[in-house]
C-alpha cells in the first residue's frame, strides 16, 4: 500500500523482486502497483491479500506466478456503500489455473457461490482449504469434495451445516484429519448439526486428528462417546463448548468428560468454552 510507497520498495522491485517467495498485501493495489509486481515478482508461493474487496490489479499478480502453493484471500465488505445486488469484488478468478496450490483460505462476506467455486477449480491438488464466508450456500458445500477430493484440512466457519452435509463431505473426502466446524452465528446460528452429525464424522473419518465442535448447542454426552470410542488412538486436539446461556447451550456430564479423558490417551490440547 501507501506505506510501501513512501519507504520506496516499489522502486527496488526490479533488483529484488524475484528473490521474494512470500507477500502480503493489506491496502488496495493500483494498477501501476500490480503491474510492478507481476511484472518483477515471478517466484511467489505464498500470497496474501485483505482488503475490503477485490482488484484486477490482484489478479494480474496471480497470472504471473503459476508456482503458488498457499493462497489467502480475505476480502470484507462491511462499512463499505454498494448498491443493493452490486458484485463489487473485482477479483476474478474464472479461469485462472494455479496448478501448485495446496492450500486455499477465503475469508469474508464479499465471496458468493461462484466465486468460491472458481477458487476451488483453479487446482486438483488442494489438501487445505478454510472458507470462513457468511454468504457460503449449502450447494456451495456439496461441491467442496468433488471439487478437492483429497482434503486434509477443512474449516467451514460460518457455513450453514446439518448432519446430512456433514454426512457427505465427510464420506467423500475421508482424508481429512483436521476438521474446523465452529458456530459464529452466536447462540441463535446454527442449531443444524447433532450427534449424529458428529458420528458421521468420527465414523467416515479414521485419521482425524483435531476437530473443532465449539458452539454447535445440540449436542448431548452422546457426541462425546461417538469421539471416544471412534478416535481414541488419533485425536490430539479438541474444542469444545461447555454452558447455558439464555436456555440455549450444552452441560457435557462429567462421566463422559472423564471417559473421553482416559479413552483418548493422545490428546494434547482440551479446550472448553464456558459460558455463564
Amino acid at each position: 500500500g501507501n506505506d510501501f510507497e513512501q519507504c520506496g520498495i516499489w522502486g527496488g522491485l526490479p533488483k529484488f523482486g524475484r528473490n521474494l517467495r512470500s507477500v502480503a498485501f493489506t491496502n488496495e493495489l493500483s494498477d501501476e502497483q500490480g503491474r510492478l509486481v507481476a511484472q518483477h515478482c515471478t517466484n511467489l508461493t505464498y500470497v496474501h491479500f485483505h482488503s475490503q474487496y477485490g482488484s484486477s490489479a490482484m489478479r494480474s499478480i496471480l497470472e504471473a506466478n503459476i508456482y503458488i502453493e498457499d493462497l489467502h484471500l480475505h476480502f470484507d465488505l462491511r462499512n463499505t456503500m454498494i448498491p443493493a445486488g452490486a458484485d463489487v469484488l473485482s477479483l476474478s478468478l474464472g479461469g485462472m489455473s494455479l496448478p501448485n496450490l495446496s492450500a486455499l483460505a477465503m475469508i469474508g462476506d464479499a465471496f458468493r457461490h461462484e466465486h468460491i467455486l472458481d477458487a476451488l477449480t483453479m487446482s486438483n491438488k488442494i489438501v487445505r482449504l478454510d472458507l470462513y464466508t457468511p454468504k457460503i450456500s449449502q450447494s456451495t458445500i456439496l461441491q467442496i469434495s468433488s471439487q478437492c477430493p483429497h482434503l486434509k484440512a477443512l474449516g467451514l466457519v460460518y457455513a450453514p451445516l446439518n448432519d446430512d452435509i456433514l454426512a457427505h463431505l465427510t464420506k467423500s473426502c475421508s482424508q481429512i484429519v483436521h476438521l474446523d466446524i465452529l458456530n459464529v452465528s452466536g447462540w441463535e446460528g446454527n442449531v443444524g448439526i447433532t450427534d449424529t452429525g458428529i458420528l458421521a464424522i468420527v465414523q467416515n473419518l479414521p485419521g482425524l486428528q483435531s476437530l473443532n465442535i465449539k458452539n454447535n448447542h445440540n449436542l448431548t454426552d452422546a457426541s462425546l462417546v461417538h469421539i471416544y470410542t471412534h478416535c481414541a488412538n488419533t485425536l490430539h486436539t479438541l474444542y469444545l463448548s461447555c454452558g447455558v446461556k439464555n436456555g440455549v447451550g450444552q452441560l457435557y456430564g462429567p462421566e463422559a468428560v472423564r471417559d473421553l479423558l482416559e479413552r483418548c490417551t493422545n490428546i494434547r490440547t482440551l479446550s472448553f468454552g464456558f459460558f455463564s
